[in-house]
């Protein structure tokens, strides 16, 4: 596998986790070394036991589900919203919710784009607009993916004073351990483009009120934007607690509300005219819907900034797009290869000492084997994963190597549109 070049060694993830919190010196967006970050600890009880999970105020326990109460709808584990809301989340060991209600699994240990949306400025005399971006910050630890920080981008203008244009960005990621809950928070604004602004509660642009806060009781991360109907929640990895972590976003439904290139956002759009859009790509790929969520994330191509996977998350996308010219080529690698995600213990193997490989990096070797027909790297992927032990599942396991094209032409026969 080294003759390609794509090998890249992980540490284990809390001890880069642990070198990035008890250093006083963080990575920015661009990777320049910054300062001011702010660190914040919360260990709030939050609200009842509901059988294996703990509600969220003001949701309660009604037959062994947190629900929330008249008025407001949502997940009552994770945040509950006003009825004329889209809400869309990722939680757990990470299962996806788009904004039309469809759900999967997420097996991506990588930065992902969640949504972007351009929303109604209401305190515009004449017009303005809210341009929001989320990213979900993705790692597999202990046998599982988990949601472990996000990205969010804000931009803001006014019909009034075209001139006049508000941004910011802010990350926010943390862990828990023993019940306490450790943040970290950073970003800029447009003013200091080159100094991170840390942590305020509060920022104002054109009128608009950015809060950027911390629930102590539920030990939330939470950036709100009234004036932009936008609403987020993240709750940190979590172990052993009973507190829902990962992350939840709210939209209000008003005029003018748009879901910018909703093909390409995991949580999608409510508003697909032929129905549910992660069924119907399902079937027009002929993935199951996990696979179908990977095709998602792959072909974002996001930038991957965040923590040691960066470079094998990177290497994935990267080989994925370039490597793979049709949709039918793509497809059929996501058939074959997915397992190196999808399979935990695949996917843990490949991290441990004796192996010292990623998921990213081996995915892009056999991404690359795949769309080239390559049968030499194809066996070499296999051949490394037998001698370290992973388990190798169908359809890979039976994949003849030297019959790659064939296999390809068995599950499509046709391109796709």
């Amino acid at each position: 596998m080294a003759s390609v070049g794509l090998t890249c060694r992980l540490l284990p993830l809390f001890v880069a986790f642990w070198l990035i919190i008890d250093t006083e010196t963080l990575e920015d967006f661009t990777g320049n070394n910054v300062m001011g970050q702010k660190e914040v600890m919360t260990q709030g009880a939050s609200g009842p036991m509901c059988k294996r999970y703990i509600c969220v105020h003001p949701a309660t326990c009604v037959n062994d589900t947190c629900v929330c109460p008249p008025g407001l709808k949502g997940d009552g584990r994770i945040g509950c919203f006003s009825n004329d809301s889209f809400i869309a989340q990722v939680v757990g060991d990470p299962v996806m919710t788009t904004y039309d209600g469809e759900r999967a699994h997420l097996p991506f240990p990588c930065r992902f784009k969640l949504t972007h949306v351009i929303t109604p400025h209401y305190m515009a005399s004449s017009g303005g607009t809210c341009e929001i971006q989320v990213f979900g910050l993705n790692y597999f630890t202990q046998g599982g993916y988990y949601v472990m920080g996000f990205d969010c981008l804000i931009k803001i203008t006014d019909n009034d004073r075209p001139e006049a244009v508000g941004r910011l960005s802010l990350r926010k990621f943390g862990v828990e351990i023993n019940g306490e809950w450790r943040y970290l928070v950073q970003g800029k604004d447009n003013t200091e483009t080159l100094t991170p602004w840390g942590a305020p509660s509060v920022l104002s642009f054109l009128d608009t009120r950015i809060n950027s806060t911390f629930d102590e009781e539920h030990n939330f991360g939470k950036v709100d934007a009234e004036e932009c109907g936008f609403q987020l929640r993240f709750r940190a990895f979590v172990r052993r607690s009973h507190q829902l972590p990962g992350i939840v976003v709210s939209v209000k439904n008003r005029p003018g509300l748009i879901f910018v290139n909703e093909n390409n956002t995991l949580c999608s759009s409510p508003f697909h005219v032929t129905g549910p859009f992660l069924s119907n790509l399902k079937r027009k790929l002929n993935l199951t819907k996990v696979e179908t969520l990977l095709y998602i994330a792959l072909k974002q191509n996001t930038r991957q900034d965040f923590g040691f996977g960066a470079v094998p998350c990177s290497v994935a996308g990267k080989e994925f797009l370039r490597v793979c010219d049709t949709t039918r080529e793509k497809a059929f690698a996501l058939k074959m290869c997915s397992f190196l995600y999808v399979n935990k213990k695949t996917a843990q193997c490949l991290l441990s000492d004796e192996f010292g490989e990623s998921t990213g990096s081996t995915f892009g070797m056999c991404v690359q084997a795949m769309c080239s027909e390559h049968a030499g790297l194809c066996s070499d992927v296999r051949d490394e994963l037998q001698i370290y032990g992973c388990p190798i599942p169908e359809p890979f396991a039976n994949l003849n190597c030297s019959l790659i094209g064939i296999t390809k032409f068995y599950y499509y026969p046709n391109e796709i549109d």
